[in-house]
Parts: structure tokens; C-alpha cells; sequence
């Protein structure tokens, strides 16, 4: 994976951290926290086109955080998950 892309997911990771600060760390429920979600575009990509998949976050009211759905799944595919307590 090139330098560009990494870094992108390291900005994409840090908006996530930031607009889910003092969420539940399972998520569930976030609409009880507070945290709205929504979807726009009609195209799975990450290439810089017109209507790629794109989640919407707000949080409290505040303004809206984009985030490219083909990035989401990009992060996903790489987190590494805590073992279970």
C-alpha cells in the first residue's frame, strides 16, 4: 500500500476517533449517543468520482463528517481486534 493511501486511512481513522470520542466501545446504539449516520452516492469507490458511497456522521448536532465508504471497508479489513475478556 502506497504512502497516499496510508495516510489517508490514518486521517480517516482519526475523524472516526474523534466524532466517536465517549461512544460506547461496542457502538451499540449510537443514535443514544448522540451519533446520526448518512449514506449518500450510488458507487462503491474510492477513485475520486462523482457520487462514490460516502457516510455521513454527526455528532451532537454539529456539523457533518464525510468518510468514503471504500475507505471504511479498507479499514475494517485491516483493524486488528483485542482478544476477547
Amino acid at each position: 500500500m502506497d504512502k497516499f493511501t496510508i495516510d489517508m486511512l490514518n486521517e480517516d481513522r482519526a475523524k472516526l476517533q474523534a466524532i466517536t470520542e465517549d461512544c460506547r466501545d461496542d457502538m451499540h446504539e449510537p443514535e443514544e449517543q448522540e451519533l446520526y449516520a448518512k449514506v449518500t452516492g450510488r458507487t462503491l469507490d474510492n477513485a475520486g468520482v462523482d457520487g462514490e458511497l460516502t457516510v455521513r456522521l454527526s455528532r451532537d448536532g454539529g456539523p457533518w463528517v464525510d468518510f468514503n465508504l471504500a475507505n471504511l471497508l479498507n479499514l475494517a479489513r485491516m483493524a486488528v481486534l483485542p482478544e476477547p475478556k
